[in-house]
């Protein structure tokens, strides 16, 4: 490997040979201690790229050992999960080398999995960005290309409410005296499903107007005012 310059360009270029067929790599300036300094690194980022090549693995092969270490120490849905964001991942960008895999694949990947299933999208991501740190951490490969791409975020979803008129008609068509009690309360108080079915006499105030609700073992109380 040597440093030259070419008619063609003003920077020193870096030349050797691939398989006799010769090949260039420009240093980007016309210094020639930066050129040097150039080689160096270049020489160093290969002797990396080599060591590394005992360790080269696809994203089959990785799946398969996350996989079978995740068995040990979490639950089934949780490696299932795992399983089928790494499967869906491979459907998308093929079965590539682990360390071949860019920030602009998976950035695409996100992007188009969240226009399908947005929900789904954020889990497939969370799954994935921890698959990857564990790569790393096994020297598959250098960093993480997940960390460098945004968490996709789903708008949250607010309950809906009914109004006193949609109430009124409600009542209205049920005919059973306890349900037209339960809504009625339910409506007026904001209590859970849960909180009206187990309801004590215990814990109603009609002198205060108010319902009491225990919300534990504890005796530890929530109060909730009834408005007529």
């Amino acid at each position: 490997m040597l440093i030259s310059k070419t008619k063609k360009s003003p920077f020193y270029q870096l030349i050797y040979f691939v398989d006799e067929k010769k090949t260039s790599v420009s240093t980007k300036t016309s210094n020639y201690r930066e050129a040097q300094l150039f080689l160096l690194n270049y020489l160093k980022e290969k002797e990396t790229e080599l060591k590394s090549v005992s360790k080269q693995i696809t994203l089959l092969q990785f799946k398969d050992e996350y996989v079978e270490y995740l068995k040990a120490t979490k639950s089934k849905n949780y490696v299932r999960s795992v399983e089928l964001s790494i499967k869906t991942l491979i459907r998308y960008s093929g079965d590539l080398f682990l360390h071949r895999i860019d920030i602009r694949t998976l950035d695409k990947f996100i992007t188009s999995l969240f226009a399908k299933t947005p929900r789904a999208c954020v889990v497939y991501y969370r799954t994935l960005k921890a698959a990857f740190s564990k790569a790393v951490l096994w020297d598959y490969i250098s960093e993480n290309p997940f960390k460098k791409i945004k968490s996709p975020k789903v708008s949250k979803i607010f309950p809906a409410f009914i109004s006193e008129v949609e109430l009124k008609l409600i009542m209205e068509k049920t005919s059973e005296d306890f349900l037209r009690d339960l809504f009625f309360t339910a409506f007026y108080t904001g209590m859970r499903l849960g909180e009206l079915v187990n309801m004590k006499w215990s814990w109603i105030d009609l002198n205060e107007n108010q319902i009491t609700v225990q919300c534990s073992d504890t005796f530890t109380l929530c109060g909730f005012n009834q408005t007529k």
